[in-house]
C-alpha cells in the first residue's frame, strides 16, 4: 500500500503592532462649544502604504469605562480628525485592525483636555 501525505504550507500572521508616540493635536473650539482634536500616532514601519482600520475610544480619565465616543478611520494614515467632542478632559487611545489578522493591541492611554479659551 502507498501512502502518498499532502503538503501544507503554513504562514502564520501576526496582529498589527501596537500604535506608539501618541499624540493630540490642534486641539480647538467648534462654533457650538465642542471640541475637535487631531488623534496623530507613529506610523509602524510594516503598515506604510497598506490600507488598515484604526479604531479609537475616548473615556473620562482614570475610568476607561466610561466610554465618550468610540469610532474608527481607514486608510494608509496616521491620524485621524476627530469632532463634537464635550470640553472636558478625557482620555484616548488607538489600535490598527486588518481584516486578514484581526486587531492589534490598544495603545497606551493618552489624556488631553479641552483648549484653554484666551
Amino acid at each position: 500500500v502507498e501512502r502518498v501525505e499532502e503538503g501544507f504550507d503554513k504562514t502564520f500572521y501576526t496582529a498589527p503592532p501596537k500604535l506608539k508616540n501618541i499624540r493630540v493635536k490642534n486641539k480647538q473650539f467648534e462654533t457650538d462649544g465642542d471640541v475637535s482634536i487631531t488623534l496623530k500616532w507613529r506610523q509602524p514601519t510594516n503598515l506604510k502604504g497598506e490600507y488598515v482600520y484604526y479604531d479609537f475610544k475616548i473615556t473620562k480619565p482614570d475610568k476607561p469605562g466610561k466610554l465618550v465616543y468610540e469610532d474608527y478611520s481607514w486608510g494608509d494614515i496616521n491620524s485621524i480628525e476627530i469632532g463634537n467632542l464635550p470640553a472636558k478632559k478625557m482620555q484616548i487611545q488607538v489600535r490598527a485592525r486588518t481584516d486578514s489578522n484581526g486587531a492589534g493591541r490598544w495603545s497606551d492611554w493618552k489624556k488631553f483636555s479641552a483648549p484653554i479659551e484666551e
